[in-house]
């Protein structure tokens, strides 16, 4: 498994590690064991990507006695929107994760994007993990703990500070 250090330096300093094995799925329960504070996670996908590896990756997780939900995202970026956020809130409440839970990411940008902006702001922060599925999200959305969602507006709210 080849393992890069990612050092992000704000206040104080943050470093993450980006693993990258081929069929890394077999081993994510483990993986994911050992970084886990609690005992639940909450999986993150769309209906596309869901349907193709979300069944593998709950039975991995459930092996290291960990209990899992999952939350669906309609596909693609036009439902990057407060309305997914509050669908991931929901489970988020429904699944009773703690701060001391997890969010994980199966997907691409979008899921991405909405995962780690959820677990920036449910309960002040939570651990994030972020499983790509997209080249770009391999590359760029993954990296670097970028998170957002769109508004309707597109930011143009008509207020100006200055």
């Amino acid at each position: 498994m080849k393992k890069v250090k990612v050092k992000i330096k704000i206040k104080n300093e943050i470093d993450y590690n980006i693993l990258i094995k081929n069929g890394i799925l077999k081993n994510v329960g483990k993986l994911v064991k050992k970084l886990l504070n609690g005992e639940r996670v909450l999986i993150v996908t769309d209906e596309i990507v869901g349907k193709l590896y979300a069944r593998k990756i709950i039975k991995n997780l459930e092996k290291e006695n960990i209990i899992v939900s999952v939350c669906i995202l309609r596909n693609g970026e036009a439902n990057k929107n407060i309305d997914g956020i509050s669908n991931i809130y929901f489970n988020l409440a429904q699944s009773e994760l703690s701060r001391k839970d997890m969010i994980i990411a199966l997907g691409g940008g979008v899921v991405g994007d909405m995962s780690g902006y959820a677990a920036a702001t449910w309960m002040r922060g939570i651990d994030f993990i972020q499983i790509p599925t997209t080249l770009l999200a391999c590359v760029d959305s993954s990296v670097g703990g970028k998170t957002g969602i769109n508004i309707r507006d597109g930011g143009k709210t008509g207020i100006n500070i200055r």
